[in-house]
């Protein structure tokens, strides 16, 4: 046996979902879906931090500033959006990225 197919073999046997990734601009483009947990979030309390919300990936930035001073980081980055928000706030414009270095509004 082939290790592609020893490691099919594995993958299959394992009580597991089988994710397809993506690079960042296609998940943007396509839309992804995907469920964020409450607590990757802040201001939220303790109820809401213990849900899962179901997002859509909906923008990429390729340089992306994070936090302030030491630390902060540029990195890539993805925007989604929670679907119970856009529902109650159609025109939701919050940290949208506005430019390739990183502002946003």
């Amino acid at each position: 046996m082939t290790a592609n197919k020893k490691t099919a073999s594995i993958q299959l046997s394992l009580p597991c979902e089988i994710v397809k990734k993506y690079p960042g601009q296609e998940q943007a483009d396509l839309n992804v879906k995907i469920n964020i947990p409450g607590h990757w979030f802040n201001d939220m309390d303790a109820e809401d931090r213990a849900k899962e919300f179901v997002s859509t990936a909906v923008e990429y930035s390729t340089c992306r500033q994070f936090g302030t001073g030491r630390n902060s980081a540029k990195t890539e980055a993805l925007r989604f959006q929670v679907e119970e928000d856009v529902a109650a706030q159609p025109d939701h414009e919050e940290c949208v990225f506005d430019s390739e270095d990183g502002d946003s509004a």
